[in-house]
């Protein structure tokens, strides 16, 4: 999971080398969605972060949210840079 709300640069820079460690053998990476009646998204509601409102994007590959401590370019190069997959952002 990406861009949970504790994600920091220096966690991502560490995590392609604690993945190899743990050798697992498939990664399916996913975005935190803010889903509609959880305290997630009922914070970042209260703070303005939320930037994306179409449901069909609520998914794990938008980023629909900004982050308190890092970019969308951040959060996509990691998950490209800990798992080889890309994501493309998608701007509606």
């Amino acid at each position: 999971m990406f861009a949970l709300e504790e994600d920091t640069v220096e966690y991502y820079t560490n995590l392609p080398k604690a993945l190899d460690e743990v050798d697992n053998s498939v990664i399916l990476p996913s975005i935190a969605i803010p889903i509609y009646g959880t305290p997630l998204y009922n914070q970042m509601m209260e703070e303005g972060r939320i930037v994306d409102f179409n449901l069909s994007h609520y998914e794990g590959d938008h980023l629909v949210f900004r982050h308190k401590n890092l970019s969308d370019q951040e959060i996509y190069s990691a998950i490209k840079k800990s798992t080889g997959v890309f994501i493309r952002r998608e701007v509606y």
